[in-house]
């Protein structure tokens, strides 16, 4: 795994943190080590989970696009990553 890589991976664990944590309708911008990072937790009305990106290259094959930002729902305990394999 690259140091990009890693650091994107970090970034969207503290996003996930952020999204399981607030309440319904908010979004919060996720730092690591102090820096800003590229991604943000938010809670829908309904209480739906999701990191945010702030471009395609941060979340590829996005489950759904929010404000036209890519985003991946999360849950408690995982997150369905998108399954790019052929058979």
């Amino acid at each position: 795994m690259t140091i990009q890589q890693e650091n994107q991976h970090k970034g969207f664990k503290e996003a996930k943190k952020i999204a399981l944590n607030i309440n319904k309708g908010e979004y919060r911008r996720a730092r690591f080590n102090g820096f800003v990072t590229n991604y943000c937790g938010y809670k829908d009305s309904n209480g739906r989970m999701w990191v945010l990106g702030d471009t395609d290259k941060d979340i590829q094959n996005p489950d759904a696009l929010i404000d036209g930002r890519p985003a991946r729902e999360v849950f408690g305990d995982f997150t369905v990553m998108a399954n790019n394999q052929k058979s």
